[in-house]
């Protein structure tokens, strides 16, 4: 995650890229392969709190 994804004031993360490790030590950063791979979810209340 990045830090650019995450909405304290709407306690919000956005959901818009994947992330996979090649062998223990490649890791491919990408766009969703959709926009239903694209969305933004809640976050719970004690992780926002924190």
């Amino acid at each position: 995650m990045r830090w650019a994804d995450i909405d304290l004031d709407e306690a919000t993360v956005s959901i818009t890229n994947t992330r996979t490790v090649m062998g223990n030590d490649i890791v491919v950063e990408k766009d969703a392969k959709s926009l239903a791979g694209e969305r933004q979810l809640p976050l719970p209340a004690p992780v926002a709190a924190a």
